[in-house]
């Protein structure tokens, strides 16, 4: 193959692999990462989550029997049949005031307590100017005051999917950062203040030894979701505040009290309520939940991070090159086999990437990649294999018969158009006196019967299994054993010879009849090592053969009238045919001189015909 061809298939590779790579980097195929981020977890399944974090939700038969919203002074109740948690959490906002001997109970239960941490939340939204404005939402002053200041927002991030999969741990309010819910709680279990944060070298850090990575410029973090809603242990309000369970029962547990009722509307997609777009037995889980995972998450230090653009660039460039690679030059199943080979791999490498590493590579992007790049591949191998065939079409239809092209095609190996020394027999035939018959004849009847002569001569060669050569005037030359090897190639040049007589004497008979002139040849055979291959300048090329037994052969045809004969064979020729054959016997005519040779040459003729 040479340089061209080879450029033609690495500009498509190449073509295919900046399309893709500029669709992604502007964010087309980001659906499609999403949906296969969230099938890992699918995948791997729900995970136990531990005991250290419950949830208490305020659910339908809460509200039954409570009221909706529930009132204060049960919140204040409820305080104190958790006075053995480790922390209580409230993920619902607070930031109306209410009766307010209500509001001074849940406050002094608050302060009580000493463990309890309240949620504010943000909204955002952009003035004329186009700046952003943050614009918090926080509980009443006393309920502040109680829990000394222990606040986080619980603002949810979903992407454009409507689905949770990352948090936001800070918004920077007026310069003060203000911990997510979640981070909150955690750094308040570890005894850290979350109250003093700061953002520095790309990391969120406190005083007393804290530290979360972050990008300012992606200001999020992926949650590990240890299952489906349900996962966390559970207990309903009423349940709680009616003492069905006791103190005891949440000793040095983390404690999320939050809406668990479709009331609420507090429900959100997470990666587990979702497999391939459809609904898969896994309802949406409450806002509570999803604090719990991230809590759990901080807890743990098992976040997710999602490689950058370097990763996935090198990613989609080994994907590109192994795609091609098992795909360049193979065959359409071969090719198919090693696309799938490359879909698999390259699958289960990101898979266990995320699961053990919990590093999201991008993965449709590069399956993206990996079809077009096969599609291209093939499609371009198909094409060049269609241009391949025609070429070797327009090549050997003149040399061989098409049952040969045929051949060749489903064996291209055995062409050899570069050129190979093989051990071939050649054949020259010629029409005798046919000079002098042309010069007495008008050109349309000398062209009509050499038109005839040929085609029949032509047919016998190649239904012995030759290759003509060329015509030379009223010459005719073959060889045998080439482009397909024969290793009974003597035998078909020797076979092809008397079948030429016995088609002329069938031509003569014909013409005869007609008042024609009749016309007899000579035919030479020898056998030898010949340069064999295309031959030629890039314009005009020929598949021929050249060496010293093409001239020997050539020099034999014509030593057919000095010895009143219609067929002379070399002595090469002679030791590779089968005298065992009924039909035909040979007879010496000794060692002659033979022009161009050094030395005599050995030949024979055939006395008796088919």
């Amino acid at each position: 193959m040479n340089f061209r061809e080879n450029l033609s298939r690495y500009g498509v590779a190449l073509s295919i692999w900046i399309f893709v790579t500029a669709l992604a980097m502007i964010g087309v195929f980001q659906r499609y990462e999403n949906i296969i981020y969230d099938s890992w977890f699918n995948l791997r399944g729900q995970s136990p989550p531990g005991d250290q974090i419950v949830i208490i939700g305020i659910d339908d038969p809460s509200y039954a029997k409570l009221g909706q919203p529930v009132p204060r002074i049960d919140h204040a109740k409820i305080l104190d049949r958790l006075s053995e948690a480790k922390i209580v959490a409230f993920d619902m906002m607070f930031e109306n005031y209410r009766q307010p001997d209500e509001d001074s109970a849940m406050a002094e239960a608050i302060a009580s307590h000493k463990r309890v941490l309240m949620a504010c939340a943000f909204s955002f939204g952009r003035d004329r100017e186009g700046y952003v404005n943050t614009t918090p939402v926080l509980p009443i002053k006393e309920l502040i005051r109680a829990s000394r200041g222990n606040l986080g927002h619980i603002n949810m991030n979903t992407d454009m999917d409507n689905t949770v999969r990352r948090i936001m741990p800070v918004v920077d309010f007026n310069g003060h950062l203000v911990p997510g819910f979640s981070l909150a709680i955690a750094l308040t279990s570890q005894g850290k203040n979350p109250n003093k944060l700061v953002l520095e070298n790309g990391a969120v850090k406190s005083p007393d030894g804290f530290s979360l990575p972050l990008d300012a410029k992606e200001p999020y973090r992926l949650i590990n979701f240890w299952g489906p809603g349900g996962t966390f242990k559970t207990y309903s309000y009423v349940d709680v505040l009616e003492g069905k369970y006791g103190p005891e029962t949440f000793r040095d547990s983390i404690v999320l009290l939050g809406p668990t009722s479709a009331f609420d509307h507090d429900y959100f997609d997470t990666p587990f309520t979702r497999s391939n777009m459809v609904l898969k037995g896994s309802l949406p889980t409450n806002g509570v939940e999803i604090h719990a995972n991230a809590l759990n998450t901080f807890l743990t230090g098992t976040f997710f991070n999602r490689a950058g653009w370097p990763v996935n660039l090198m990613v989609l460039f080994l994907a590109a090159v192994t795609t091609f690679l098992t795909t360049y030059r193979r065959g359409p199943w071969v090719g198919l086999g090693g696309f799938l080979a490359v879909v698999v791999i390259l699958s289960a490498g990101v898979y266990l990437f995320w699961l053990y590493q919990r590093y999201w590579i991008d993965l449709a992007a590069p399956l993206i990649l990996t079809v077009f790049t096969y599609i291209g591949i093939t499609t371009e191998n198909f094409v060049r294999e269609q241009m391949e065939k025609r070429r070797t079409r327009m090549i050997f239809g003149r040399y061989v018969s098409p049952q040969v092209v045929s051949q060749l095609l489903d064996r291209p190996e055995m062409m050899g158009l570069g050129g190979r020394r093989e051990n071939l027999t050649l054949l020259f035939s010629d029409i005798r006196g046919f000079t002098s018959f042309s010069d007495r004849r008008p050109p349309e009847e000398v062209v009509a019967k050499l038109n005839q002569y040929l085609t029949e001569m032509t047919s016998v060669i190649f239904k012995n299994g030759g290759t003509l050569d060329k015509y030379m005037g009223d010459g005719i030359m073959a060889f045998f054993g080439a482009p397909i090897p024969c290793p009974d190639h003597a035998e078909r040049a020797m076979q092809t010879a008397l079948e030429m007589l016995e088609a002329l004497e069938n031509l003569n008979r014909a013409w005869k009849e007609q008042g024609e002139v009749t016309l007899g040849i000579g035919v030479g055979i020898s056998t030898g090592h010949v340069v064999v291959g295309n031959i030629g300048s890039p314009e005009r090329m020929d598949y021929t053969v050249i060496g010293e037994d093409v001239n020997l052969a050539s020099r034999l045809e014509s030593l057919n009238k000095e010895f009143k004969t219609q067929i002379i064979i070399s002595g090469s020729t002679y030791s590779q045919l089968d005298h065992s054959r009924s039909g035909r016997s040979f007879r010496p005519l000794g060692a002659v001189p033979v022009r161009g040779f050094e030395n005599p040459v050995e030949i024979y003729t055939v006395e008796n015909s088919l």
